[in-house]
């Protein structure tokens, strides 16, 4: 059965892509977008309430405009505001990520930024997933080698039809927003094995890139302190990147020799605490080009759910590094049905 991304993603190519005798034309994936998220917490003491506001900046380097964004939230939201000529589709639990707040509306185009997306709520800031999509476009991308049936749908980069390793393929980050009560949030890095520095520190640009051609393994540290005592976490629930990878090594430490940002030196000097090393092969991480914008730990932690995210910069989907995807829609997918 395909997934509502697989289902857009086909009538996206139904409607845009181009088969003859010689070449394949390709519509521009509608994740070929470079864009952040600014946010803004205000809390209101007497109505014990937080406002988060959003920016949405979509860079000039983007090839395909913007239409929809969507936070991650909890049940209980009492309001929301939306821009001009943006909808305010309210509270959902079935879309592209489980409970979320809901905007939509006029594009945002290549080089320019939206503000008045706001949300209020009781529960306290913290990180969340957020989504955005986009629309296909641009110039098409030509592709040499043809199907060998022209009735069939071809297999564009940036398009994650049925049969491709994810069944929800829209690119996702880290941005602030409500935290539930049952949700305990993990401070972590990554890095690579044979690296010095780590990296995902969310209050600055991602400096590491991790392609889906990439393989070895990748390093996560999860920070213990006062509130989290990492002996604690059940090392079995852990889960992390969109192949929900399970670490193949963990281990406690008392203290880290390696360098990182400001925030991380200063939490590891106030928190005499030990810390959590994780492995992960990032064949099992398997991240996705054009949609991984953040890479997301979770598992258990006593009675709460743990919940960990990190910024990457994310890689662009062209025939080289979608061509993992490509062979497995070729061969599991049900994607020739060009009607």
């Amino acid at each position: 059965m395909k997934s509502d991304t697989q289902v857009v993603f086909l009538a996206m190519l139904l409607n845009f892509c181009y088969v003859d005798a010689a070449t394949v034309k390709c519509p521009m994936s509608p994740n070929a977008f470079d864009a952040s998220i600014n946010s803004e917490v205000n809390f209101d003491k007497k109505a014990n309430l937080y406002t988060y506001k959003y920016t949405i900046n979509n860079t000039k380097i983007s090839k395909v405009p913007i239409f929809a964004f969507y936070v991650q939230t909890v049940e209980k939201t009492v309001a929301q505001k939306a821009p001009t000529d943006w909808k305010a589709d309210g509270f959902s639990l079935d879309t592209w990520i489980e409970k979320s707040m809901d905007w939509n509306g006029k594009d945002i185009s290549p080089g320019s930024s939206l503000s008045g997306f706001e949300l209020q709520s009781k529960y306290p800031p913290g990180p969340t997933k957020y989504v955005l999509l986009g629309s296909p476009g641009g110039v098409p991308t030509v592709i040499t080698d043809t199907p060998e049936d022209e009735s069939e749908v071809p297999v564009c980069p940036g398009f994650y039809l049925e049969g491709s390793s994810s069944t929800s393929a829209v690119p996702t980050g880290i941005t602030i927003g409500p935290v539930p009560p049952s949700r305990i949030v993990a401070k972590i890095r990554i890095k690579r094995l044979k690296e010095n520095k780590y990296h995902g520190y969310n209050d600055e640009e991602p400096d590491l890139q991790i392609s889906p051609l990439d393989t070895g393994k990748i390093q996560v540290i999860l920070f213990g302190d006062s509130d989290l005592d990492v002996t604690k976490i059940s090392l079995d629930s852990l889960r992390f990147g969109q192949g929900q990878a399970k670490p193949t090594k963990t281990s406690f430490v008392n203290d880290v020799k390696e360098t990182g940002d400001k925030e991380m030196l200063e939490h590891l000097k106030k928190n005499k605490a030990k810390h959590l090393l994780m492995e992960f092969d990032l064949k099992d991480v398997n991240v996705l080009c054009d949609v991984d914008r953040a890479l997301f730990l979770t598992g258990k932690y006593q009675e709460k759910e743990l919940f960990g995210a990190v910024k990457i910069k994310h890689v662009i989907c062209d025939k080289k590094t979608f061509s993992k995807e490509e062979k497995l829609i070729k061969k599991n997918g049900s994607y020739k049905e060009r009607d």
